[in-house]
């Protein structure tokens, strides 16, 4: 097929379904059918575009794909969770590690993220801040474009960098055996004439040493959150002395989770793609998964019975006492817990404002979409 030039109307009548047609007829725009329709015409085609022709917005189909590709089937799951973005994940791995960018014998999960595409700078940097001090100082370096707000730009980094390197590490297991072979390992840093040197620890020398940090995080009630993000405390201060005693005596300096991928197939049995396509096929998914999420979220703050985050059950397990009575235990939705008990927090948090204001999907995905460096495509009137 030629390289062809449609408006939205056309477009919509060639690609849409029946209720993204029924919705363009009436609004004469595309609302929240666009993710979908962009969705198929990827499907369709190799590339695509749209451009200002006299002001107004047009389709430019320019390469038609010779096989359409295939929609997931979520049979072949065999009741595991569907990731809407696996297929395309897998073959954004695969071509990375068919290319020159592997320089590593390992690459840890979130550096994978990043080499793959799926997370921007701004995000990658971002979820290594962990204490309130580096996120602050991060933020406030940041050009004024990417600063959506402090409390939201957090929220996004915490819950998108989380949920990325999850389905990351999921898929990469569903390869195992397939398409490549996939273990995840501990890599041990050394110094070497006063530079470091990662080398893979033997798997079995790496659980005990593992097993024997988790004892010592116990010893000290200290979590993995609070050795992270609170290193001041002085529990964390003496669990982190401890530890560095028992790496230094195994001639370590520090250890880290990694993953050790290697092809299974010959090159040349590999299919390879366009990765600049398939990513372009990512983010039309990913952000229309996380606007979904988002949706729920806002939902649940109307709907949903409220509980308050905080240790008091842990305290209780380990320091004894009585539980709070029942009387004294809020009953409600977060909705009706902030009309009683938070109403300070509507003029700090832009969270709690968004969804008060019921606008919390819309601006999630707004701020998402800058903090990822996604290029908006919103439709206008015509």
């Amino acid at each position: 097929m030629p390289e062809s030039l449609l408006t939205t109307y056309e477009v919509v009548q060639l690609y849409g379904t029946p209720k993204c047609k029924a919705y363009y007829e009436k609004h004469k725009k595309l609302g929240g059918h666009k993710e979908k329709l962009h969705h198929t015409l990827n499907e369709i085609y190799e590339d695509w575009e749209i451009i200002k022709v006299k002001n107004k917005r047009m389709y430019k189909l320019i390469i038609e794909r010779e096989v359409p590709l295939k929609r997931i089937d979520k049979r072949s799951f065999n009741g595991k969770k569907q990731i809407p973005y696996e297929e395309i994940t897998k073959n954004l791995i695969l071509n990375y590690v068919l290319s020159d960018k592997m320089k590593y014998t390992t690459i840890t999960t979130p550096l994978l993220a990043y080499e793959l595409g799926l997370m921007s700078s701004i995000l990658f940097y971002a979820s290594k801040k962990h204490t309130n001090l580096s996120k602050q100082e991060y933020y406030e370096q940041l050009e004024d474009q990417y600063k959506v707000g402090y409390t939201m730009f957090w929220h996004i980094v915490s819950k998108e960098s989380k949920r990325l390197k999850n389905h990351l590490v999921s898929i990469l297991k569903r390869m195992n055996g397939n398409e490549i072979t996939h273990m995840s390992v501990t890599n041990g840093v050394k110094l070497e004439k006063g530079k470091e040197v990662h080398d893979i620890i033997d798997p079995f020398k790496a659980a005990t040493l593992n097993n024997k940090l988790k004892q010592l995080k116990n010893a000290h009630f200290v979590s993995s959150f609070e050795i992270i993000s609170k290193p001041n405390m002085p529990k964390v201060k003496d669990y982190k002395e401890q530890e560095n005693r028992l790496l230094k005596s195994k001639g370590y300096e520090y250890i880290y989770p990694t993953n050790l991928i290697t092809l299974l197939k010959p090159k040349n049995e590999i299919e390879k793609f366009d990765s600049q396509l398939l990513l372009k096929d990512f983010f039309i998914v990913y952000l229309d998964n996380s606007y979904k999420l988002a949706q729920n979220i806002q939902n649940s703050f109307f709907t949903d019975p409220y509980k308050k985050k905080d240790n008091s059950e842990k305290l209780l397990e380990i320091l004894g006492g009585r539980p709070k009575p029942a009387h004294a235990i809020f009953v409600g939705t977060e909705y009706e817990y902030i009309l009683e008990n938070s109403m300070e927090r509507l003029i700090f948090d832009d969270i709690i404002q968004a969804k008060f204001s019921n606008i919390y999907p819309s601006e999630y995905l707004a701020a998402l979409k800058i903090i990822q460096e996604v290029q908006d495509t919103d439709e206008e009137e015509e």
